[in-house]
């Protein structure tokens, strides 16, 4: 990780001055602190929606971002992947429930026009 560069980031978004900079960030992201200190020291790595709002946050580009905090485009596509693939199953099992539900109305369809042409027959 790039610490001098995201130091000098975080001094700009807090008017010149470091102190304070990560409290304000995790306020303004909706995280604590305590999250913030982890990405700056390598404890852990920023996912892909908290990069984006951190861009958002301190003017700068999710690349910079990315190069700062080690984190590769694969990362991402692999996380976007992931949700893409959960999206997908989400999708299959509303289908399944929709093809359940027109399997279901086809029935009913079918038992009122019998039921129709009972009614008929007997006029």
């Amino acid at each position: 990780m790039d610490l001098k560069k995201f130091s000098e980031i975080l001094k700009k978004y807090n008017n010149g001055s470091f102190r304070g900079s990560k409290r304000k960030l995790a306020k303004e992201l909706g995280c604590t602190e305590g999250a913030i200190s982890n990405f700056f020291y390598e404890r852990a790595k920023p996912s892909e929606e908290m990069l984006n709002r951190m861009a958002k946050v301190l003017n700068v580009k999710i690349t910079e971002l990315q190069k700062i905090f080690n984190v590769s485009d694969l990362n991402i596509c692999s996380e976007k992947n992931d949700n893409i693939i959960n999206e997908n199953n989400i999708y299959k099992e509303r289908n399944k429930l929709l093809e359940e539900k027109v399997a279901f109305l086809e029935k009913q369809v079918k038992f009122l026009e019998e039921q129709v042409s009972f009614y008929k027959q007997r006029l």
